[in-house]
């Protein structure tokens, strides 16, 4: 039973989610079968499943049919029935969260009804939570495109003309389906930079053609992803960026914060690829986007900012030279958190802020308070401490440190692609402290390979202490 579908989702209910599955189990109008609400209770009260060895069906089947011989098929029966109510629960449930749906499933029932007087009463109520709503992503166009199909069915049964209903039900088709193809063009386009797959997009030029020939202007779910997609695509995407970034300042009130959450990772993925071709002036656009977002609650997910995010956040305001800003952050933030990676991150993240602020000594305190049990930031603090020894002329200790280091890079084969990086780093680290600095071709040379290694972090760091020679 432990490993039963039953359980992985009786797992992960709340509190509340599971009293209320209780009062659904136990109304006649879901369920009449009383081995279904004992076996809900015996479950119920077991949670949080602590004591695993009791997730057995012959104990169940003890509880839920007491005096009567064990029946492996009886209990499968009771398990599948109580799990295919928890279904029924829990889209009951997210039916809940939709009072739009609710009020159009009404009203498609009046009409089918031909109850005209309370039809055109919960027409105008849905046209009324419409007009409330806060959002105008795709969905909303669908749902009133819904809205009027039902209108416009109404008339149609009961033959009369309703010509209003009909321009607005093919408008509100044609918002939903441009709006959804660029939104799910834009995902397509950021999966395909990842997987380094071709997916087919069929009508997207036709959309493009479209939109470019019409005015949507005020539409947001139109504009937004009309540039966000041509941001994406563009071989000229800075203008497309600019409008990117207007239209999401205009329209942010409009959009959940799943909605946002995309649209903020593919404004910040260009401002990082700009920085790479060199760019500076994207960082500073960069740290701007940042912050808007912690101000949006972009980042916070279910009370938790993950720990890339955090450290994201933090390295571009140390690059701004914001310290004031980034270490109010830094300690504001802490208990938001994953718990498992909580003390790291913080520790490693005020580190770096003191690097930048040139306090090596604190800095290096600190990383060697804790010990990174993630061989990302692991690595990335054995980085922070290479470039203080360097740069305290610690040699001696950095020689030995590079032996180290390079000990972990061929312990760990999780690494996988980030090996090459760091191993050139110990590479290069080892020719910048042994190079001859009166020999000005091998500074020279040492410069020029440094510049053409494809797989190398902490380029710009080398190429600015070998200018230094």
């Amino acid at each position: 039973m432990k490993n039963s579908q039953l359980i992985e989702v009786f797992r992960v209910l709340k509190p509340k989610e599971r009293k209320l599955l209780g009062k659904y189990v136990r109304s006649p109008l879901f369920n009449t079968r009383p081995d279904v609400i004992k076996l809900y209770e015996y479950l119920n009260d077991l949670y949080p499943f602590s004591k695993e060895e009791r997730l057995s069906k012959s104990l169940a089947y003890r509880w839920v049919f007491p005096k009567t011989d064990y029946d492996e098929k009886k209990i499968r029966y009771t398990m599948s029935f109580l799990f295919k109510a928890m279904k029924g629960f829990l889209a009951y449930q997210e039916f809940l969260q939709e009072p739009l749906s609710e009020q159009l499933y009404l009203t498609r029932f009046l009409k089918k009804r031909g109850l005209e007087r309370s039809f055109t009463m919960e027409v105008k109520n849905m046209n009324n939570l419409l007009d409330a709503h806060p959002f105008r992503t795709s969905d909303y166009h669908y749902k009133k495109y819904q809205l009027h199909y039902e209108m416009f069915d109404f008339s149609i049964n009961q033959k009369r003309e309703m010509t209003e209903s009909v321009q607005i039900l093919s408008d509100e088709m044609t918002v939903f389906f441009i709006a959804n193809k660029l939104k799910l063009s834009c995902s397509t386009v950021l999966l395909q930079n990842v997987s380094q797959s071709e997916y087919q997009q069929d009508l997207i030029n036709e959309v493009l053609l479209h939109v470019e020939a019409s005015d949507y202007s005020d539409i947001p779910a139109i504009e937004v992803y009309y540039y966000a997609y041509k941001t994406l695509t563009s071989s000229s995407p800075e203008s497309y960026y600019k409008s990117l970034r207007k239209a999401m300042n205009k329209y942010h009130a409009f959009f959940p914060k799943e909605e946002l959450i995309n649209m903020y990772k593919i404004a910040s993925n260009f401002c990082i690829k700009q920085y790479s071709n060199g760019k500076r002036e994207y960082f500073t656009e960069l740290y701007s986007l940042y912050k808007k977002g912690l101000e949006l609650d972009v980042y916070i997910e279910n009370g938790v900012i993950l720990r890339f995010i955090y450290k994201n956040i933090v390295t571009a305001g140390l690059m701004e030279r914001d310290f004031d800003w980034v270490e109010t952050f830094i300690y504001d933030y802490k208990d938001k958190l994953e718990e498992k990676y909580r003390e790291t991150t913080f520790v490693y993240n005020l580190a770096n802020m003191h690097y930048y602020k040139l306090e090596y000594r604190k800095a290096m305190e600190l990383l060697r308070q804790v010990v990174f049990d993630d061989v990302l930031t692991d690595l990335a603090a054995r980085c922070m401490l290479l470039k203080i020894y360097y740069e305290l002329k610690e040699y001696e200790a950095l020689t030995s440190f590079l032996d180290a280091l390079k000990n972990f890079l061929y312990r760990h084969k999780e690494i996988n692609y980030h090996k090459q990086n760091y191993l050139n780093l110990v590479k290069f680290t080892r020719r910048l402290i042994n190079v001859n600095t009166y020999d000005k071709d091998a500074v020279k040379k040492l410069k020029l390979d440094i510049e053409q290694e494809a797989q190398l972090h902490e380029k710009n760091w080398l190429g600015v202490q070998v200018g230094e020679l």
